[in-house]
């Protein structure tokens, strides 16, 4: 649950960006990479089966995780689809933590947007600052493996009816344990877990769009909304209704999805 003071989560481009007085969660699992930065004092974070006692930490996608904090805290939720995921992956190589390093959790502690209402605008330049601030690799570097690009596109076409493992490993020329394999070294997410973050995505999307909760289920795959929120909320650790209304507890903005 939340603490005392507002939470603000805000959407745009694809992005998330959450930012709370004080939380505490259960836990769960992202189907996103997650920077988590304590912007006063350490933080407890457990994941990967083990407590963190940091100031900032990044953990890979379908870690289970819980965030305990007394004092404001800055969360990240990096889409595998983005390029910046490409920047972290590359990052954190085959870990499933990295602390953010002391200099660097300062530098964004240091942003001027932590004592005021944050904008769609503001949540802009402190991904952007954040993501720069952690790391600078270059994307110009990544090479992605098309046959997974191809499989990802052919799942975003439909997701109504998103092929099976064995048909989409036949069209992109793999066989079916190689094409999973190399899927979840590239995304960092199963197959499975990837179909259900696109179908999160897209009812997001449509939640965006005054859709109601029944519609943005059914539109983005799921048999109902209550299986919407339940999946929504292992994810984010929220009911999906935060994002129909604002609450004294959460503050929700929408930019360009």
């Amino acid at each position: 649950m939340f603490g005392p003071f507002a939470a603000e989560l805000i959407i745009f481009k694809g992005r998330i960006l959450f930012k709370a007085g004080a939380i505490q969660n259960e836990p769960h699992r992202h189907f996103s990479a997650s920077i988590i930065i304590s912007l006063q004092k350490k933080i407890n974070v457990w994941a990967d089966k083990k407590s963190h006692l940091v100031d900032g930490i990044m953990v890979a996608p379908n870690v289970e995780q819980a965030l305990l904090a007394d004092g404001p805290v800055l969360n990240l939720q990096v889409d595998p689809e983005l390029p910046e995921y490409r920047s972290l992956q590359h990052l954190m190589g085959k870990r499933k933590t990295l602390h953010v390093k002391e200099d660097i959790v300062e530098s964004i502690r240091e942003l001027p947007f932590w004592d005021q209402e944050i904008q769609v605008q503001d949540a802009e330049i402190i991904w952007g600052e954040v993501i720069r601030l952690i790391s600078s690799f270059d994307m110009k570097d990544v090479v992605l493996d098309e046959r997974i690009e191809k499989a990802c596109r052919l799942m975003q076409q439909d997701l109504l009816n998103v092929p099976a493992a064995n048909s989409l490993s036949e069209m992109v020329g793999l066989s079916e344990s190689r094409f999973l394999h190399l899927f979840t070294e590239n995304k960092g997410l199963t197959l499975r877990s990837y179909v259900k973050w696109l179908r999160v995505r897209k009812a997001v999307f449509m939640l965006s769009e005054n859709k109601s909760l029944t519609e943005a289920a059914l539109e983005a795959g799921f048999s109902d909304s209550a299986h919407l929120s339940r999946v929504f909320k292992n994810m984010f650790g929220l009911s999906p209704s935060v994002l129909l209304k604002n609450s004294r507890f959460v503050q929700v903005k929408f930019g360009k999805v």
